[in-house]
């Protein structure tokens, strides 16, 4: 096999892990339920909160998906156990939309692994808000690797949104997704499958 066979094979290895990136559900993911008033996280679907800070579900705020967004006070995670088991190799991106709704300094994303009950980190990104007192919406990114935490591996996987220190600042956050990218070899396999379609085109 000669080298631009090899380089063909590669890119179409790294262009099938972007296309095959499958969503991992997360429920209520835009925080459309229950629909009603200003529920707490103790009403809300899909989410728990814990902290002192306080926060829920509201309408308004600069929503991407639907009419309502999550918001927190400071001190608080907002968290969600998805049901996806962490295997080998696998890769997780975990998007969301944030902004500072009132003075809240920063966001932290994070990606957990359940441990008996436990909410153990595997990774995260901590994000500073830049501007006023609000800030506008923006898209925020946070990549995993399983093999970074073995530990991790055959637990679920669970969602973290933490706020900053300071319970009179407000955050705001969301249309929260989950992908994950199948492991290399995988997608090794995939490449060398087109490239062999190559190879008897040339033929």
């Amino acid at each position: 096999m000669n080298k631009q066979l090899l380089i063909a094979a590669s890119v179409l290895a790294l262009s099938a892990g972007s296309a095959l990136a499958a969503p991992i559900m997360v429920e209520n993911f835009s925080f459309e339920l229950p629909g009603e008033g200003k529920p707490g996280f103790d009403l809300i679907p899909g989410w728990s909160g814990e902290g002192t800070g306080g926060g829920g579900a509201e309408t308004g705020w600069g929503p991407t998906d639907g009419i309502y967004t999550g918001y927190c006070g400071g001190n608080m995670e907002v968290f969600q156990l998805t049901g996806h088991t962490i295997a080998a190799d696998e890769v997780y991106t975990l998007t969301i939309d944030a902004r500072r709704t009132w003075e809240g300094p920063n966001i932290t994303l994070g990606l957990y692994y359940d441990d008996g009950g436990a909410r153990v980190q595997m990774a995260w990104l901590l994000h500073e808000f830049v501007g006023g007192s609000t800030t506008d919406m923006e898209e925020l990114n946070l990549v995993a690797l399983a093999n970074d935490t073995p530990a991790a591996i055959g637990n679920t996987l669970g969602i973290q949104i933490m706020s900053g220190p300071s319970d009179a600042a407000w955050i705001g956050f969301d249309n929260v997704r989950l992908d994950v990218i199948p492991e290399p070899a995988t997608l090794a396999l995939l490449g060398f499958g087109a490239l062999g379609l190559i190879t008897r085109r040339r033929a």
